[in-house]
Formats: structure tokens, C-alpha cells, sequence
């Protein structure tokens, strides 16, 4: 994945939805569709929009200014977080469940999966806490962890990339989704990009979505959020490696308030399992992840 910032892509997007507007002859307060829109599918791919559509409209909505120049606009992003002390988000946390959103009644983070079902999915939701009021949420950036249990490999089920055994089993949306059981924090189309790669003892799901800059919407600072869901599809469950206990860590997650305003969320519960009894495949990695407690200081013995 080459994206190195979700400001980037703010960016560009907001250009695209200014100079379509342009182009299809829209004023400041006109409401003419652009020429198309881009959004992003299922399996996170994107892909344009008639500009008579319904979602193209809902992308797009109406007309705003002129292009300012990206590098205008980074200057003066990064001159506002400089002032307010650089970007933070202390307080935020990451929720990772399966079946349903963190906190709702059928969130686990123990999945055993009924793979006899081939015409099955299980659902991995990526969730936030903010942890502070904004007035704009533009996108994130996440990394996930696949991991065997330790002295194990990784079987070809696991294998997704396009051209591996178990091709188009991996599937990820953004949103804004209606069918998402709980609040997004998208208004409005994005573009979203997924990047799975794998070694022999694990695989890594990098994510990176991103709405235009002038389209972002708010987030509270105690909401829950979905930011994203994962599938993971049953159809080659014969595969080797489907049933083999697997960790799946969030490892970290870059959440883009603003432009340029990207701090990089590091805790919250990171952690789930795959087809292991009481999540035990990860308790090496979750005491690995957990701070040492605090201790005082030894008191120094004075001669007297």
C-alpha cells in the first residue's frame, strides 16, 4: 500500500469533487451532479458512479470553491495542530469484535467458525471510541495482525491475495453502509483500499479510507463508530488451515480528525480469536502488548 497519509487522499478527493462540480457547469450554490463519483464496493475496490445516481448525488451533494493547492492547504492544517499542541488522541480506543459491533448483545471476541456452512461468512467488525468531540472525521488507516499459534504455519486458506488458493474469500466495506448495525462516520462516499499480504506463520490486512475533505461529518467523543467490517467467506473452507487456531491483533490505527491531524491509537481491545477455545492462541501476544505495572522507586539507603 503506497497511501502514507489519509490526508492525502482527503485531499485529492476533495479536488475531484470541485473539479467535477466545474465541469458540469455547477455554481457555489448549484446542485449539479458531477460527470461521476467514486465510491467503493464489497470487496473495497473503487469504482465510478453515474452522475444521475442516488449515490452519486449523496458523494457529491453540491458545488464548493475553487481548488486551493494541496500544499497550501497541508501548510495551514499543520500550522492549526502545531497550535493546539500536535495530534492527540489519548483517550481514543480501538474495538475489535466478531458478529456485531463492540458492546451490542452478539459481539464476541471468541470465534469458533462453522466452516460446514460453505455458503458462510464470519463478520470481524473494526470499531472506535473516539475519545474527543470533533467537528470532522476524514478517514483512517489500520494494520491487522493474522497469526498462527506459535510453531504452527499458515494453511491456504489463508491465502487471499488474488492470485492465492483461497482468492476473493477476503472481503472488506467501508460505508456508509444502511446495513451496518450501528453508527458510521461517514455522511457521505469514499474511496477505501485494502492490501493483504502473508509469510509462512501469519498474514497482514493493511486499510486505508478516506472521504473528501469538504464531505467529513462529525464523531462524539464517547460514540462508538464503525470504521470498517471484514469478511471472511466459507466457500473453500476445505482448504488446509481453515480450522487452525489464528490471532488477530489490530495492531494499530492512524484516525484522521482533520488534515493533518492523524494521531496514531495504540490501545483499546485489540485482540480476537479464530477457532480456539477461550482465545487462549493469543495470550502470548496480549501479555506481550499489556505495559508493565508500576512500581516506586527503591528508596536509597543513606550512611550514616
Amino acid at each position: 500500500m503506497t497511501v502514507r497519509s489519509v490526508a492525502v487522499c482527503a485531499l485529492v478527493l476533495g479536488a475531484i469533487l470541485i473539479q467535477s462540480c466545474a465541469h458540469a457547469g455547477g455554481t457555489e450554490r448549484g446542485a449539479a451532479a458531477p460527470p461521476s463519483a467514486v465510491r467503493t464496493d464489497s470487496s473495497g475496490v473503487p469504482h465510478a458512479v453515474p452522475a444521475d445516481s442516488v449515490a452519486a448525488r449523496r458523494a457529491f451533494g453540491a458545488c464548493g470553491p475553487r481548488v486551493r493547492p494541496m500544499v497550501e492547504l497541508l501548510t495551514e492544517a499543520d500550522s492549526v495542530v502545531r497550535a493546539r499542541g500536535g495530534a492527540h488522541a489519548e483517550h481514543a480506543r480501538l474495538l475489535l469484535s466478531w458478529r456485531a459491533p463492540w458492546g451490542q448483545p452478539r459481539a464476541t471476541t471468541t470465534l469458533m467458525p462453522a466452516l460446514r456452512d460453505t455458503n458462510g461468512a464470519d463478520t470481524l467488525y473494526l470499531c472506535m471510541r473516539p475519545g474527543r468531540t470533533s467537528p470532522t472525521f476524514n478517514g483512517f488507516m489500520a494494520t491487522l495482525e493474522f497469526r498462527c499459534a506459535p510453531g504452527d504455519t499458515l494453511g491456504a486458506f489463508w491465502a487471499f491475495e488474488r492470485t492465492g488458493a483461497n482468492a476473493g474469500a477476503l472481503g472488506v466495506q467501508f460505508g456508509p453502509e444502511p446495513e451496518f448495525p450501528c453508527p458510521q462516520p461517514w455522511v457521505t462516499a469514499g474511496v477505501g483500499r485494502p492490501a493483504w499480504t502473508h509469510t509462512p506463520t501469519g498474514g497482514q490486512l493493511r486499510l486505508v479510507f478516506a472521504v473528501p475533505y469538504t464531505q467529513a461529518g462529525p464523531v462524539d467523543s464517547a460514540g462508538v463508530y464503525a470504521l470498517a467490517r471484514v469478511l471472511i467467506r466459507h466457500n473453500r473452507a476445505r482448504l488446509s488451515g481453515s480450522a487452525q487456531p489464528m490471532c488477530i491483533e489490530w495492531t494499530e490505527s492512524s484516525l484522521a480528525f482533520a488534515l493533518k491531524d492523524e494521531p496514531i491509537v495504540r490501545q483499546g481491545e485489540r485482540f480476537v480469536s479464530w477457532n480456539s477455545p477461550r482465545g487462549a492462541v493469543c495470550d502470548s501476544w496480549r501479555n506481550a502488548a499489556r505495559p508493565e505495572s508500576w512500581k516506586p522507586a527503591a528508596k536509597r539507603r543513606t550512611s550514616r
